[in-house]
């Protein structure tokens, strides 16, 4: 789906001059550097809240997701706020000196990650949320909101924003943002909700469980006797 979302993505950018294709290519690369920081943080949510919900203890688990997501949040908005303040030097650094189009291709690249940090912090709390989803075996709805990022709100809010109400190049970045405000968004209303707590334990492994048992006891008591 992600790929998949990708290639749309791509497709929409290509009708535009190789200045901003550039741009574009570059600043999804410096999205993915800050994006390190959220996938790790979301993997390590991921096994807390599984380890917590398999030891009966949700709370913690959910308490355990919110501090991860305020503690995600906080770095990444130091990360944000870097790329406002020297968006320029970050991009400069991936340009070559005598590069074509180098003047152009860095003031869209500028300016695609000047907005883009707008969307850092929301992007760290949905991988958190979604490593708690995962971690509590609720896999579907974590792929649920991860096509509700790309497919629900960036692909089609970018297309809106650029064929249709022709805001040119500032559509493409401002539905790359809006993808991941509006994912984060929806992603912490339904964890809110808490229902995502008794995921674990389905009624297939409390089956199989209890087969597991009816098998032992007969050998058990076959081996005192």
């Amino acid at each position: 789906m992600s790929s998949l979302a990708m290639v749309g993505m791509t497709a929409m950018v290509a009708t535009f001059p190789p200045a901003v294709v550039a741009a574009y290519g570059l600043g999804n690369r410096l999205i993915s550097l800050a994006f390190l920081p959220a996938m790790g943080m979301g993997q390590a949510t991921d096994t807390v809240v599984g380890q917590n919900l398999g030891a009966g203890r949700p709370e913690r688990a959910e308490r355990a997701t919110w501090i991860a997501s305020g503690a995600i949040a906080g770095v990444m908005l130091a990360a944000g706020a870097i790329a406002v303040l020297f968006p320029e030097p970050i991009v400069g650094v991936f340009l070559t000196a005598d590069e074509a189009g180098r003047a152009e291709t860095l003031a869209y690249g500028t300016t695609y990650l000047r907005i883009a940090a707008a969307m850092f912090v929301f992007m760290g709390v949905l991988q958190v949320i979604l490593g708690a989803f995962r971690g509590a075996g609720n896999t579907k709805t974590a792929l649920v909101f991860s096509v509700v990022t790309l497919w629900v709100a960036r692909v089609p809010v970018s297309y809106v924003l650029i064929f249709v109400a022709d805001w040119g190049t500032a559509g493409i970045w401002v539905g790359v943002v809006a993808g991941d405000v509006i994912g984060a968004l929806a992603a912490l209303a339904w964890f809110a909700r808490g229902t995502w707590k008794g995921s674990l334990v389905d009624a297939e492994g409390e089956e199989r469980s209890r087969r597991g048992n009816d098998e032992e006891e007969p050998a058990t008591a076959q081996s005192v006797e």
